[in-house]
């Protein structure tokens, strides 16, 4: 049984669900251009690590490993004060 997170294109999509981001929207919020940010979402274009690390580094406490293989939470927070 397939889960809404398998696939990276759909974590992408949960992620901009979150934040109430259209493609165009997110597509800017993480400097990439909305027709290549489709095509991805679409499976016609590989995301790769560089796509992968605009997108962490858009988002503060985006957890690589959640974005990336599915694993864990989305957000991770360091409780250390």
């Amino acid at each position: 049984m397939k889960t809404r997170f398998e696939g990276i294109e759909l974590r992408i999509k949960v992620l901009m669900d979150t934040f109430g981001f259209s493609q165009k929207e997110f597509a800017h919020a993480t400097g990439m251009d909305a027709s290549n940010l489709n095509a991805m979402l679409k499976g016609k274009r590989s995301i790769g690590a560089g796509v992968i690390d605009k997108i962490v580094l858009s988002f503060d406490n985006l957890s690589r490993d959640w974005l990336s293989n599915g694993v864990g939470e989305m957000f991770v927070y360091d409780n250390k004060t």
